[in-house]
């Protein structure tokens, strides 16, 4: 299998509303992504998706990445895409540093491995199942009484973990934000309060000698070096994250004792073969780990929106089954334009369609004949159709896995 193409989209991304960071210093209104489509000789193509958080968050933007990758590409046509690590040190070779241009064409990659392989990514990162793992909201900085408000927001939804964004030159501030949030938080609930790196080290010190809670504190200073310096005189457990760019990093906060845990962020740090490789280094120093990503589209969050009655699934790749699958658990009808579902995950998919009641309309050619060609009753429910009269269906295939196959 060789790579024959690579093909970049640009999407602007409006946020639904302004987000501030690192104690207001930091604003965005709309976020840059870039996705790409890697085609392959055999017909199998792979989708990764690249998306900054603005320009300012960190060394990385829109622009940059899409050059990148025009940058990359020739010397990416021909590789076997399922040779991760051989496709990564081709691109460390053509364009040192930049991971974050080199994230999607990781991830793309990736997805090209699972769909030849028939395997989700779970299993490919050697889990024993798809367990489920919570997920943080993310608060915006503002007063405490705005900072629980937009908790209880995310309660209402489902959140039991949050990341309060913090950090400024006033200590005062800080200190009753933490106070604020630490005990409105409703029971069960943590929170991380993350300062993306807006303290100095006087100001860290004085603000966590300061407060009762012991939660976790994340980025306190921008550097590894104040970072490492706070770490030693607070009693409040550190997370790292925007000071970490590649392993040498990591491996350097954990021979100095700079923190007890790390976000890991696959679009930071180059894709999901570095991000393993950090992964399997945190579980044997015994760090806590949240993995996460920068920005990025919800397609399944979209799918599954109330607003939402009919979707249509006909993204390619593997990239397709999340929105899918989240439409089918959230009840609604859906219009299936490839094969995906039901190839990278057909027991799954169907099962969801039928314990939630969607209702399953196939609108891909060979797909649409079969179902015209069924008893009409039961259909829209995607129940099975063993009764009413159809004992067998034979499929024949001319291409994909079948096109060797002469029998």
């Amino acid at each position: 299998m060789r790579i024959t193409r690579l093909t970049v989209f640009h999407l602007d991304l409006p946020l639904a509303k302004p987000y501030w960071l690192s104690g207001g210093r930091l604003k965005f209104d709309r976020l840059d992504s870039t996705y790409l489509r890697i085609d392959t000789d055999e017909g199998v193509t792979g989708w990764g998706e690249g998306c900054p958080w603005g320009h300012s968050y960190l060394p990385a933007h829109g622009p940059g990445l899409r050059a990148g990758i025009a940058t990359l590409a020739p010397h990416l046509l021909g590789l076997d895409p399922r040779s991760l690590d051989h496709v990564n040190r081709v691109m460390d070779l053509q364009l040192p540093g930049h991971p974050y241009v080199k994230s999607p064409i990781d991830m793309a990659c990736w997805d090209i491995l699972g769909q030849v392989a028939g395997l989700p990514l779970w299993q490919l990162l050697g889990g024993e199942a798809a367990t489920p793992v919570p997920i943080n909201s993310s608060i915006s900085t503002g007063t405490p009484d705005q900072m629980l408000d937009l908790i209880a927001e995310a309660a209402a939804q489902g959140y039991r973990t949050h990341s309060a964004k913090i950090g400024g030159s006033d200590p005062a501030q800080d200190i009753a934000r933490i106070e604020a949030i630490s005990a409105g938080l409703p029971d069960g609930h943590r929170v991380t309060f993350d300062v993306n790196r807006a303290w100095t080290p006087a100001i860290a010190v004085e603000v966590l000698n300061s407060v009762r809670a012991r939660d976790w504190i994340e980025q306190p200073c921008q550097t590894l070096d104040q970072c490492a310096h706070v770490a030693g005189r607070v009693a409040n457990p550190i997370m790292l994250d925007e000071c970490l760019h590649d392993f040498s990093d990591h491996l350097s906060a954990w021979s100095r004792g700079a923190c007890e845990g790390v976000k890991v962020k696959p679009n930071r740090v180059g894709g999901l073969t570095r991000a393993r490789q950090i992964r399997d280094f945190g579980i044997s120093v015994g760090w806590q780990m949240h993995i996460e990503d920068v920005g990025g589209t919800a397609l399944a969050d979209t799918a599954a929106d109330a607003a939402v009655d009919t979707v249509m699934a006909a993204i390619v790749g593997a990239a397709g089954l999340p929105s899918a699958l989240a439409a089918a658990k959230a009840g609604k009808r859906i219009l299936l334009a490839n094969k995906e579902a039901l190839v990278a995950a057909g027991g799954v998919f169907m099962r969801a369609v039928h314990d939630n009641n969607a209702e399953l309309l196939p609108i891909d050619s060979e797909h649409n004949a079969i179902f015209q060609c069924l008893p009409q009753e039961g259909k829209a429910d995607g129940a099975h159709q063993a009764a009413n009269g159809v004992r067998r269906l034979l499929l024949t295939a001319s291409g994909g896995p079948f096109r060797r196959d002469a029998s």
